[in-house]
């Protein structure tokens, strides 16, 4: 089993290093120096689009906590209210028995 999966992490190295040396993996549009080509607009759009979908999340999550904060703020003066409302007739209970 071990002599297996040796045999299988190694084709595998290998297999990595003939990919890594073919010219087409060597470096991108911008790296050879034709930074306007079509390849590196591509590549600034995808990288635009990703740091938007980014933000929007991170907007969406901030507007949740914003409205997470308010909402329990509202809720604990009406629960405040709720035990005082409790405790008051507890206490006419405890009085009259």
């Amino acid at each position: 089993m071990k002599i297996r999966m040796k045999n299988w992490i190694t084709r595998l190295l290998v297999a990595l290093v003939l990919l890594s040396l073919s010219p087409a993996a060597q470096a991108c549009a911008a790296c050879f120096g034709k930074n306007d080509g079509p390849l590196a607009k591509g590549m600034n759009a995808g990288i635009f689009t990703l740091l938007g979908i980014v933000g929007l999340v991170l907007a969406g999550f901030f507007v949740l906590m914003i409205y997470l904060v308010r909402r329990a703020s509202v809720y604990s003066e009406a629960m405040v209210q709720q035990v005082e409302a409790i405790r008051m007739q507890n206490e006419a209970k405890a009085v009259t028995s």
